[in-house]
């Protein structure tokens, strides 16, 4: 899949309309030691994702507001001795003065990671047009190649078209806030005609 890495300084607003559906029905608890099973029935599956919430200490050294890191690699704000907690989410348009980690540990509620992994659908190759906005720092990558990243100190929404090819991969979203005071995430798939999400088929099921 031809996938061009896209570098994000945006600050500009992007208006959110008709956001996702609701799920039709509740999703199979996951296992949370796999990130993805066999591809998905498209028949029955719950459009969502499987989000994965990490909390970060006050004092931990990547959280440099003004320095936003350009890649996941080395970071471990997604490490199993952050997780705080693992939940479905039928959407992630989640707007802003978003907290969803309180712990009572030093910092609370600032400084948080979050992941999410879908399978996605695509019909038709071509430009898969997403929204995606966040305060701090995010990642996005379908079939395991970065595809967009955004970073910004305060949240606003860029549109991207994003390359993909004809088939059902693995999407994932990373998610960092680096700052406290302000937290907000948007992102969104703005033209479903070609593309389903699907949560994941865990292969503990």
């Amino acid at each position: 899949m031809n996938a061009a890495v896209l570098l994000l300084f945006a600050c500009s607003e992007f208006a959110l309309n008709n956001p996702p559906p609701v799920p039709p029905a509740e999703p199979p608890d996951p296992d949370p030691d796999a990130d993805f099973g066999e591809p998905p029935d498209w028949s029955t599956c719950s459009a969502g994702w499987f989000g994965q919430y990490y909390n970060l200490p006050a004092d931990h050294p990547d959280l440099e507001p003004d320095a936003a890191p350009v890649t996941t690699t080395d970071l471990d704000w997604w490490d199993d001795t952050h997780l705080a907690t693992r939940r479905f989410d039928g959407s992630l348009d989640l707007g802003a003065n978003w907290w969803p980690v309180d712990e009572g540990i030093e910092g609370d509620p600032d400084y948080f990671a979050a992941r999410w992994t879908a399978w996605l659908r695509v019909t038709t190759a071509g430009a898969m047009p997403v929204v995606l906005g966040a305060e701090t720092v995010a990642w996005l990558s379908v079939n395991n190649v970065e595809v967009a990243r955004v970073a910004d100190d305060e949240l606003g929404a860029t549109s991207v078209d994003v390359q993909v090819s004809s088939g059902q991969f693995p999407i994932e979203l990373r998610f960092g806030q680096l700052r406290a005071g302000a937290s907000g995430l948007r992102f969104r798939i703005a033209d479903g005609d070609d593309v389903q999400l699907c949560y994941p088929d865990f292969s503990g099921e």
